[in-house]
């Protein structure tokens, strides 16, 4: 107990000491630029505007990020610049009144809309824990929005490269003052009220961060400028300042109590067996990100001070002390232990950025469940209060050789001073290495058996990360070019359907022949039609009209040309064809009445273009004549002769079934519109063939 107040004593009087020299540099800003910038992230409309609201609100009320999103409630107040806040996220106390930079009956229909956003009203039903897990996703994205949209207003504070929106709360304090506080009275109070702070409370202080300055860069030094337009603020009443007091004293009972817990748990996180729990206990003792302690980053002792280690990065030899809010010792060695856990290996093969968004989920779940703070950013932000900003340390030639005994080094200037190397340590050094690579990549050379390699741990250690690091751009690189390929692949395909598609389509004509043949079998259907209209109504001349040739109530001939489907007259019927006699004066029969009499069966074709002696245009001949018979003996299946069932059933060469056909063409059609077959390509459709091949084949 006695050694944690010691060191609560030691790490307070270092934050004091910070806290006074950030209000000796306050950072200049411009009132004006700044709420014009708010008022434009007020009324966002982007894909980032629930962000921009979040921000805006924040800067507007003073409040914390997890009280605008989800745990504060906000009514109008009695004054215009007033509103009524429950929700403390450090301590519960009853509701108070929080000043806000615009008029709060202008800005608490955008905190109901924020709250009422799809994304945000979900969050209002969650538990603590994990409320507080959602709220830090959130958070990193806002900083993030932060950052880009006010970091030209808002300078960063002494010792960190970004802005949060955290330092708005400071900012709204400097204009909340500036705007309502009276002349006659001292920020100090004014601001201890309105930040929900207990009284004489040692937090308030901490929010003196910004002064305001004009366009010309001047400091602005009035305090209630609205106060003749808008009116004073009321005072808090006795009640508040009574509770206010009791709640101090609650505070300042339990404060060695809580950090005496909270080193505690810092300290066994450091030594869980758990890499999370490692990371956590680090991030909250030395505030690096993930990345940094995974990676990124070179951690060695600093033999000045026993609670700070010499910080750089793995990219550049800049080096800064860095406060230690336990024993460097037991840091550096959690820094080696995280990265031999199994489970974390494969994070040292890994980008930064890959390596923060894994682990910083994971991290918020150990902080809700073992140290006392709302998010990361809460952590951080009371790391950096206890230990301040980094500050840079210039390194000598001993620090170069920081990790060898005293017998390395003596070996290693030895070697150097054999070859002749002159200058400083550091620089001897740097010669050593390059004339062993130089020996080495030497046909010539060879290792010594008897020579130990000699390097410098820091050395081997930032070797070794380069060499994981392109491990990775090697695997990254191998990925890149099987995508390559495959989109090369694709492209060709792409250009092979293009090419495709400008080539003449087939199928179309197809259709269109097939659209040629329904439409000759209409014109053949409505003459029929005809003639049983004139049988019917024209006693008369019945003679007349079914003694004309069937021939001649046939539409013209279809035949294929390059421009498409065009007719041709037909000059000539079948010569087998008798004309009826006048004892047939009766209607047409039914199609599939059995006919009675070759007469009725249309002759075999004649050859017109095609070699009569060739066995296809032979055997085509053959199989009409067997499918004729086939349709006469079985009126239920009948088939249509076309050039796909010569093919395809009969093995004809597509060519010459094609060939037959055309010739052929008039005689097929007399022959299926005596059967009955409107549509030659589609009657045989779904229908097998096999009966019909054996058929034929038993014939033959």
């Amino acid at each position: 107990m006695q050694s944690a107040t010691a060191t609560y004593e030691s790490l307070d009087s270092r934050s004091q000491q910070i806290n006074r020299h950030r209000q000796l540099t306050l950072k200049g800003v411009n009132p004006n630029q700044y709420l014009d910038q708010l008022h434009h992230l007020l009324q966002s409309q982007d894909q980032f505007a629930l962000h921009h609201q979040a921000i805006a609100i924040a800067g507007l009320t003073g409040r914390r990020i997890g009280e605008v999103v989800a745990r504060g409630k906000f009514t109008l107040s009695t004054h215009p610049y007033l509103l009524r806040f429950l929700g403390h996220s450090k301590t519960e106390r009853s509701s108070y009144d929080i000043v806000t930079l615009i008029a709060a009956s202008e800005l608490l229909p955008f905190i109901d809309q924020f709250r009422s956003s799809f994304l945000i009203k979900p969050l209002l039903k969650l538990e603590p824990e994990e409320l507080a897990a959602q709220i830090n996703k959130f958070n990193v994205q806002i900083n993030r929005e932060c950052n880009k949209h006010l970091g030209e207003i808002v300078p960063a504070l002494e010792g960190k490269e970004n802005i949060s929106v955290h330092n708005l709360r400071s900012l709204w304090g400097a204009i909340a003052a500036y705007f309502f506080c009276p002349p006659s009275s001292h920020e100090y109070p004014f601001l201890q009220h309105y930040l929900g702070h207990v009284m004489e409370s040692s937090a308030t202080g901490h929010y003196f961060r910004y002064r305001l300055v004009d366009e010309a860069g001047d400091y602005l030094e009035d305090r209630g400028i609205l106060i003749p337009s808008q009116g004073e603020l009321p005072l808090p009443t006795a009640d508040e300042r009574h509770s206010t007091q009791s709640r101090r004293d609650e505070n300042n009972c339990i404060t060695d109590s809580v950090y005496t817990k909270i080193s505690e748990e810092r300290e066994r996180l450091l030594n869980s067996d758990n890499y999370l729990d490692v990371l956590t206990g680090l991030m909250a003792v030395t505030g690096r990100t993930p990345a940094e302690l995974f990676k990124s980053a070179v951690f060695k002792p600093d033999a000045s001070d026993l609670k700070a280690v010499l910080f750089s990065s793995t990219i550049t030899n800049v080096h800064y002390r860095l406060v230690t809010l336990v024993d460097a010792i037991l840091v550096l060695e959690a820094i080696q232990r995280l990265k031999n856990f199994p489970s974390s290996q494969f994070l040292l093969y890994q980008t930064p950025d890959f390596i923060d968004s894994h682990c910083l989920p994971n991290v918020q779940q150990v902080i809700t469940k073992h140290l006392p703070y709302q998010n990361i950013e809460e952590m951080k932000d009371a790391y950096h209060q206890e230990a301040g900003p980094l500050t840079p340390v210039p390194l000598n030639d001993d620090d170069t050789l920081i990790q060898l005994s005293p017998e390395m080094r003596t070996q290693l200037m030895a070697i150097a001073d054999r070859l002749s190397f002159k200058g400083s340590r550091t620089d001897m050094i740097k010669a050593l290495l390059d004339w062993a690579k130089t020996q080495l990549d030497s046909p010539s050379s060879r290792i010594p058996s008897s020579s130990p390699l000699l390097a410098t741990s820091s050395v081997m250690e930032t070797v070794n990360y380069q060499a994981q690091t392109l491990s990775w751009l090697t695997t990254e690189v191998t990925h890149l070019r099987q995508q390559v390929s495959q989109l090369e692949l694709e492209n060709r395909e792409l250009n092979s359907q293009l090419q495709a598609a400008s080539e003449p389509n087939c199928e179309l004509e197809q259709l269109k022949e097939d659209h040629a043949a329904l439409e000759h079998s209409l014109k053949a259907a409505y003459q029929k039609i005809e003639q049983f209209k004139r049988l019917l109504f024209d006693d008369d001349q019945p003679t007349q009209t079914l003694e004309v040739p069937l021939q001649n109530h046939l539409p013209p001939q279809i035949t294929p040309s390059q421009s498409g489907i065009k007719p041709t007259p037909s000059h000539e019927a079948p010569p087998s064809t008798p004309p009826q006699s006048q004892s047939q004066k009766i209607p047409p029969q039914p199609t599939h009445k059995k006919p009675t009499g070759s007469s009725q069966r249309p002759s075999a074709p004649k050859p017109t273009g095609v070699s009569q002696g060739s066995r296809a245009y032979q055997r085509a001949n053959a199989i009409f004549e067997k499918i004729q018979q086939w349709n006469q003996e079985h009126l239920r299946c009948t088939f249509a002769l076309n050039a796909g069932l010569l093919e395809q059933t009969f093995g004809i060469h597509r060519a010459a079934a094609k060939e037959w056909i055309t010739q052929n063409k008039e005689l097929i059609e007399q022959y299926h519109l005596s059967i009955g077959v409107g549509n030659a390509r589609g009657h045989n459709r779904g229908k097998d063939t096999t009966p019909l091949q054996a058929f034929v084949r038993g014939v033959e």
